[in-house]
Order: C-alpha cells, then structure tokens, then sequence
C-alpha cells in the first residue's frame, strides 16, 4: 500500500506547510482534548509537535490512520484514493472545528524574525563547510528575506542536494523557532 508524508516543520518553508493540517481530538476522550499550547515563539516547536500529535489521533479514531514521523514533526498517512478523499476532507474539517488553526506561536515570522532565521543559516553554512559539507552559496539576506516571504519555495537552505541530510543535521543542527526567538529576543 502506498502512503503519503503530511509534513510539518516550522522553519524553512515551514509555517506556510504548517497550516495545511489542523488539530482534531475526540470529545470523549480528555487524553485526545487539545494540547496546551503556549502562544510564543519560544515553544513553537514543542507546541507545534504537541498540535501535530492531537491531529494524528484525531485522523487515526476517524479511520485515518496517522503515523508521527520526523521526532513528531509530521504525520504518516495512508494513501487517500479518489473514494476516500471526501471522507478525508470531513474528518480534516471536524478537527480544524476542535482545534482551530496552527498553534499561536507558530504565525508565520515577522520580519526581523526572517532575518534572525537568515543569519541562522548563515553560521548553520559555515559550520557545514567546517564539517565537510558541500553547501549552497546563499543568496543576499535581502534576496533571502523577499523569498521567504513570498512564500518560502524560492528560499535556499545551505545544505547542497544530493548530502546525507541526516549526518548533516547532526553535525550543524538546523535553526529551531527557539533559536530565532532567543536570536530576536535574547540579543544573541
């Protein structure tokens, strides 16, 4: 059986891909009620995982089974065929009707917060190239920004295509909403 991947990931790209899955729980059930969510950057990750998490069981007690994947960052659903899909879309609506939208501090970044995330990436860069990583060459932070802006697509990540992504992310972890917040924030 063929599966799809439901991503969620707040940075790179990521608040955009956030939105496309909304929390759900049963009513019945008090470990399934909505998790608590924090509102601010600081915790967006673990309360975007927690969010996930709610929606996972959401679709597996409406029939679609949901798989966390990625340290709970996205969702592995079946795969949903033509038959399916106007079931899918009711249980999707059910849960947005529970839990409303994305968690409140994972609204997509302001300004200053776009470019905290660019400088981010820039060390994040460096530090692969220390590693022996081949990495892209970014663009300026202000073309950088625009992209991000404009909806994310067109933003380039330092890692070239092609790396081993996971020893990659060991080696020079990717920048978290917790890391944007402290850099916007904490002065750092």
């Amino acid at each position: 059986m063929m599966t799809r991947s439901l991503q969620l990931t707040c940075l790179a790209a990521a608040c955009v891909v956030a939105v496309v899955l909304a929390g759900c729980t049963g009513a019945d059930d008090p470990a399934l009620d909505q998790p608590p969510v924090s509102g601010n950057r600081a915790n967006a990750d673990e309360d975007l995982r927690s969010w996930i998490a709610a929606i996972g069981a959401c679709l597996t007690e409406r029939g679609f089974p949901a798989e966390p994947v990625d340290e709970g960052e996205g969702l592995q659903l079946p795969e949903i065929n033509a038959s399916q899909q106007q079931g899918f879309d009711a249980a999707m609506q059910d849960c947005r009707a529970q839990h409303g939208e994305v968690p409140p501090g994972t609204a997509p970044l302001s300004t200053e917060e776009v470019g905290a995330f660019y400088e981010l990436l820039v060390e994040q860069a460096d530090c692969l190239t220390r590693a022996g990583f081949p990495v892209r060459v970014l663009p300026s932070r202000q073309t950088w920004v625009a992209a991000y802006q404009a909806g994310g697509e067109d933003a380039v990540l330092p890692l070239a295509p092609g790396s081993d992504a996971n020893a990659a992310e060991e080696a020079c972890p990717s920048p978290t909403a917790q890391d944007i917040h402290q850099r916007t924030v904490g002065g750092s």
